[in-house]
């Protein structure tokens, strides 16, 4: 996304459309990739989960599958500037804001992605009906981003969904389970992996895991020797 042409198109958007804050409407010094001001920045809390393996989370997600690691860039308490963040990107058709977020948080996590030898970045995918009503899916952009900062290739249309599942926003953890029970498929196409792929899933909000688990026990099942971590945009962290 670097190439003359875009650069050129985004010096015209940045003069007919001045960036400005996501949040307080006031000017950006430079483009809209900056996304917020300094200020509303500053009330986005950061998780350090590319450095500190949490427990807390890591006994979420392993109530359904054992991932390897999980990263979330973000904190998202109750009230949270987290929470807009996320409704503009997911929502409001801003899918520049997972791109930008992405290519940020990659440059953080790539040594441990590194480390770790990830070989695939994986999208969550969403149902098709719900793709074409929204228009895109809010996780290929800021997989896109990770990937183009990280040079770890991504894999898309390869896990997919096969139930129009419900919002799991307002279920409880019952009906979140049965909601997204045998939800995704892979497709028969071979990939070029090697023998131990470690595959990173990408979500944007990871809350009680089970859409992120039900993913990894699809991929599992075709490749058991395969090793799964989780990568979100942020964490609905029930501690504050």
């Amino acid at each position: 996304m670097n190439t003359p042409s875009w650069n050129i198109w985004r010096g015209v958007q940045d003069i007919l459309f001045p960036p400005v804050c996501l949040f307080c409407s006031e000017d950006l010094q430079y483009r809209k990739e900056e996304i917020l001001c300094p200020l509303c920045r500053a009330h986005l809390r950061y998780s350090d989960t590319h450095i500190v393996l949490h427990r807390d989370l890591m006994e979420r997600m392993n109530d359904y599958y054992s991932f390897e690691w999980v990263f979330c860039k973000y904190r998202f308490p109750n009230l949270s500037k987290v929470k807009e963040l996320i409704y503009h990107f997911k929502y409001k058709n801003l899918n520049y804001i997972g791109y930008i977020e992405g290519l940020h948080y990659g440059h953080i996590i790539q040594s441990k992605l590194l480390s770790l030898e990830i070989s695939h970045l994986i999208p969550i995918p969403i149902h098709w009906r719900k793709q074409l009503s929204r228009g895109y899916n809010q996780c290929i952009p800021l997989t896109q981003g990770l990937s183009e900062s990280t040079n770890i290739p991504m894999i898309v249309n390869w896990l997919y969904r096969k139930k129009n599942t419900k919002s799991q926003t307002k279920l409880n953890k019952t009906e979140r389970l049965q909601n997204m029970k045998n939800a995704f498929g892979l497709r028969r196409r071979n990939l070029a992996i090697t023998e131990q792929p470690h595959f990173l899933l990408i979500d944007d909000v990871l809350t009680t895991g089970i859409t992120l688990s039900e993913a990894a026990i699809c991929i599992h099942q075709r490749y058991p020797s395969a090793k799964i971590s989780a990568c979100t945009l942020a964490y609905k962290d029930y501690t504050d």
